[in-house]
């Protein structure tokens, strides 16, 4: 039986046979992503990507910087084989249009609805192409304009829109469905895509292929756990970028623990992993569990505020949380200051000034006057509201 999200389920033959292959040692599996797809070859390529993917080979890579051959890097990476065939890592990664010969090599996203009565089920469904860096880049655009977004203060004290999903654990978690996907025949030879869905409740991000080599608890653990489901292609990753010149994949396989990380700041529950043995499922839960308001920070110092009795007072406020949220809003309840003086008053450096700023801003404890990067903007307390 297959559990899924509305029950379980009789396994099919390609679901079967995912869990017989899943069940073999490492060295009796095949390198799926070594499979090499006849009449194919480099024409099939992007040529901006393949010329990108040459340079960062050449660059990273001391042995292959000595290769004048590009055809020759090619085959040692395992783009092409020695026949000049493309592999499914070479196609996937820089394929002008890899669907053509791999439909499945794609992504598929909707937002689906809640039951009505009208017999609408889904709104905004998007099939994506090209190659995974274009996958990803894409997907995340769909993603961004399907979800709900805020604005709020950054680090710098700059007004900025910011998704209620943070979209640096969006980008890690896509990433990882594209590059881990089981390549094999129950998956791509079935015609099995990476999947979005957005429901009122939740951001989903289904991959074909159970886990290899890890777990979900290892995952999920304090330290750092990597196994590359496709060897080849998660080299090839880390040598393609999309527009904004950064890899697909770090390739360090911290992601996980940053995705963690990322949502837990953003006051969201950390994400579910379900490992089904024929799909891996991230599930991204949209109600935050809090406010964001929190207990006060630790009270300031003398040292770091003049203002003893405003910074006391300041400890018993429903403050935004932040550390040293509390020392600068002492600062500033005490007197109307410019960025310079409050780093004076507190002995903070400026950026330990502008990310307190941040909280206090956007809950309306602090009034900015003037414009942002202008030296001479003020910033001043609120009128204090009645906590009885």
């Amino acid at each position: 039986m297959l559990r899924q999200g509305d029950g379980d389920h009789v396994m099919n033959a390609n679901d079967l046979h995912m869990m017989e292959v899943a069940a073999l040692h490492d060295t009796e599996r095949d390198d799926y992503d070594l499979k090499t797809l006849p009449g194919s070859s480099v024409s099939d390529l992007d040529e901006s990507a393949l010329k990108q993917y040459l340079a960062k080979c050449r660059n990273q890579s001391r042995r292959l910087g000595q290769i004048n051959d590009d055809s020759k890097i090619l085959e040692l990476t395992g783009v092409t084989s020695s026949s000049g065939e493309l592999t499914y890592a070479g196609l996937y990664s820089l394929g002008f249009y890899p669907q053509a010969k791999l439909p499945a090599l794609s992504i598929t996203a909707a937002v689906q609805l809640p039951s009505d009565g009208t017999g609408r089920r889904i709104k905004n469904l998007k099939h994506f192409d090209g190659p995974a860096p274009a996958l990803l880049e894409d997907s995340m655009e769909w993603v961004r304009e399907n979800i709900s977004s805020d604005r709020t203060y950054n680090e710098s004290g700059h007004l900025v829109q910011e998704s209620e999903i943070p979209m640096t654990a969006i980008r890690e978690v896509i990433a990882n469905a594209l590059i881990h996907r089981d390549l094999g025949p129950d998956t791509v030879g079935a015609g099995k895509r990476v999947e979005i869905r957005i429901t009122q409740d939740a951001l989903v991000i289904e991959s074909p292929g159970g886990l290899k080599g890890v777990s979900v608890s290892q995952l999920e653990s304090s330290n750092l756990s990597k196994a590359a489901v496709n060897q080849r292609l998660y080299e090839h990753a880390k040598r393609t970028v999309t527009s904004d010149g950064h890899a697909v994949v770090e390739g360090e396989g911290g992601g996980i623990l940053e995705v963690f990380q990322a949502t837990r700041y953003a006051n969201l529950r950390q994400p579910k992993l379900i490992n089904s043995g024929v799909s891996f499922k991230v599930i991204f839960r949209r109600k935050k569990t809090a406010e964001h308001t929190f207990s006060s920070p630790p009270e300031p110092t003398p040292s770091q505020v003049s203002a003893n009795a405003d910074a006391t007072k300041t400890s018993d406020l429903r403050l935004p949380h932040g550390k040293n949220v509390s020392i600068v809003f002492a600062s500033v309840a005490e007197e109307n200051k410019t960025i310079q003086e409050i780093m004076d008053a507190t002995q903070l450096s400026e950026g330990q000034v502008r990310y307190a700023l941040k909280p206090l801003l956007a809950s309306g404890w602090i009034d900015m006057i003037g414009g942002q990067g202008n030296a001479s903007t003020i910033y001043s307390s609120t009128t204090l509201p009645n906590n009885d």
